[in-house]
């Protein structure tokens, strides 16, 4: 069985482009976005029209929806890549057809291998991963 698993401090987090790809090949369409000005209580967002000159600094996310004329996005059409279960085939062609490109400044994310029929769990340390087969502990 394929895992992905990110092998450095810092998190799971695909790029902008792996991303896209991925609602591409699952047959969704999705739209990078940032906030616009840094009003937290009101936030309005605009799509990144050119995700190829995305700068990891910026804070991105992905909408199912455009934002409206306001800027607003309903609470219901936000999409995170951390929601996603990291046997997807479709999540691990993606990661094999891109490479390192599949990467931001704050992952390395890799496909490892496991044996069919093993109970397993991503063990995570400030986003550093592994994959444990489960177990037994108390205490």
């Amino acid at each position: 069985m394929k895992i992905a698993i990110n092998k450095c401090f810092g998190g799971f987090d695909l790029s902008v482009k792996a991303v896209l790809r991925y609602a591409e090949l699952s047959g969704f369409k999705l739209y990078p976005c940032a906030q616009i000005g840094h009003d937290f209580k009101n936030p309005t967002y605009r799509v990144v029209d050119d995700p190829a000159h995305y700068n990891d600094t910026l804070f991105v996310f992905f909408s199912r929806e455009l934002p409206d004329a306001l800027g607003k996005i309903s609470d219901n059409a936000y999409w995170s890549d951390g929601d996603m279960k990291r046997t997807d085939p479709i999540l691990i062609k993606v990661i094999e057809e891109l490479g390192l490109e599949a990467n931001t400044s704050v992952s390395e994310i890799k496909i490892i291998e496991i044996p069919d029929g093993i109970e397993w769990a991503i063990h995570d340390y400030d986003g550093l991963e592994s994959v444990e087969e489960t177990h037994r502990s108390w205490g």
